[in-house]
């Protein structure tokens, strides 16, 4: 029976062995990635073909599984043409992050951007509103001026099309 591996994941392990900054999290971080290198070597060649989401995950799964079956790259986004017919109005200090945070890298993303990069923003937009749409993973979220977790809809697309900006 023919199965495909869908939205391999490589890139985000391969980064943070290479993004490590004490020896100890160096360590642990090459460890992961070596354990989880085998893993998709191994697992790769049961299946009939791969999708990443992006050309770099595609050259990393190629680079480690030399006998890797076809790999399409399905990027993970929505095309601005299924946004069209949403009769909104674009709020023009709304921002938008759609993504379930139980994926690591989402909530590093989050957390980020709550704590680095929306204050400097509020200090020149007061009124500026983060919308943070999407399964929060059990993560909690700070108590923020301005900032509304929402958790899972069932389209994000009315939302996201009524934000000025889409993080």
């Amino acid at each position: 029976v023919p199965a495909i591996w869908e939205e391999v994941e490589t890139g985000v392990y391969l980064q943070r062995a290479a993004q490590a900054r004490s020896w100890a999290s160096q360590l642990r971080n090459r460890l992961t990635w070596q354990k989880h290198r085998r893993f998709v070597c191994k697992l790769a060649r049961r299946f009939t073909r791969c999708s990443v989401v992006s050309e770099p995950e595609r050259e990393i799964l190629s680079a480690i599984v030399p006998a890797c079956p076809p790999i399409d790259v399905i990027p993970n986004a929505l095309p601005l043409s299924r946004y069209a017919g949403f009769p909104t109005q674009v709020d023009p200090a709304t921002l938008v992050f759609a993504g379930a945070l139980s994926f690591q890298p989402n909530w590093e993303g989050v957390s980020w951007l709550l704590e680095k990069v929306l204050p400097l923003i509020q200090a020149e937009v007061a009124e500026a509103r983060l919308t943070i749409l999407g399964d929060h993973g059990g993560h909690p979220l700070p108590d923020r001026r301005n900032v509304i977790a929402v958790g899972e809809v069932a389209d994000v697309r009315p939302t996201v099309a009524s934000a000025a900006i889409s993080v």
